[in-house]
């Protein structure tokens, strides 16, 4: 049933939204012993508005027409309702015959016939469908099979992900960001991708921030930026620089900040110079909690490498 929602969402044939009645079910349920070869009676259980109510009311039912096999009980030909809130299916009609259902045939209806070359025009104008353009993910740009999952399971979240590699991520970093971090946010508020203001560019430029540029702390990002561009439909940058949140990008000062943190904190140098390796995360932390969210790592890091270096080799 998801798998035919989503088919019919990318076609645009519908939204499949079956809380508002876009789309509806009606299952019918027979059950059989091991090693029989005829169903037993079905029943049809109608009109049920959700996924997990459909799933929930096949269960139920397939449980009640065990129970009266074991007992030896019989299983009448009926339709059934099925109530989400209590769990509880019960008889809507009886139906013993086929006629019962009232059948006849349509005049305004006339048959139509469905050539092969019909079929081949059609299937050349479809667009991709949601399992192509999953597999497609997978091997193209060598996604997980959960973010490829993820992205396909709705249609604008796949056009936009295709729309920010195009602007020049990489599918990989595109993928985190998108089916992550901004899907998250987007679940949390009960916004969609396509109607949420953040657009392509949008979301490029912040990944660009954080990953090419290195100007803006990931947590940053995720915390205050991304929030803050649903909620002003301001830039990336505007946002960062309010909140004063880009990296320190002078060289003097960054290395003002490295000194003070080793001048601070001399028993973690020492372990570093008296050959503990593991000190110099403890060092890069606390460097990079002086920042306050502020640092580079990229330039942080190799700084402090040199200095550890220097002092180590200066012990020698």
């Amino acid at each position: 049933m998801e798998a035919l929602a989503h088919i019919l969402e990318f076609l645009g044939v519908c939204d499949c939204n079956m809380q508002e009645g876009s789309l509806r079910c009606d299952a019918n349920v027979s059950i059989r012993p091991v090693g029989q070869t005829t169903f037993n009676t079905r029943r049809e259980i109608k009109n049920m508005n959700s996924f997990r109510f459909v799933e929930q009311a096949i269960v139920a039912e397939i449980a009640a027409q065990k129970a009266a096999h074991d007992s030896g009980g019989t299983v009448l030909q009926e339709t059934r309702l099925f109530n989400g809130e209590t769990g509880e299916l019960r008889t809507m009609r009886s139906k013993e015959e086929a006629q019962d259902y009232r059948y006849f045939p349509e005049p305004d209806l006339p048959p139509i016939t469905v050539s092969e070359e019909m079929l081949q025009r059609l299937r050349g104008q479809q667009e991709e469908l949601p399992e192509a353009r999953r597999q497609r993910y997978v091997t193209q740009y060598a996604l997980s099979e959960y973010d490829a999952k993820v992205l396909t399971d709705d249609k604008p979240m796949g056009d936009f992900f295709e729309a920010v590699i195009k602007l020049g991520v990489a599918p990989k970093s595109a993928a985190n960001w998108i089916a992550n971090d901004l899907q998250g946010i987007l679940n949390e508020r009960h916004l969609r991708i396509d109607t949420c203001g953040i657009t392509p560019a949008g979301i490029v430029e912040l990944i660009e921030l954080v990953e090419k540029k290195q100007q803006l702390n990931r947590n940053a990002a995720k915390e205050t930026v991304f929030p803050r561009m649903l909620e002003t439909k301001k830039s990336a940058l505007e946002i960062a620089r309010e909140a004063n949140l880009l990296a320190v990008a002078d060289a003097g000062a960054t290395e003002q900040v490295v000194d003070a943190v080793l001048a601070k904190f001399p028993k973690l140098v020492a372990d570093y110079v008296g050959g503990k390796d593991a000190a110099i995360n403890a060092i890069f932390g606390k460097c990079m909690a002086e920042f306050k969210g502020k640092g580079n790592p990229a330039v942080i890091r190799p700084l402090l490498e040199r200095k550890l270096k220097a002092l180590r080799e200066g012990r020698r």
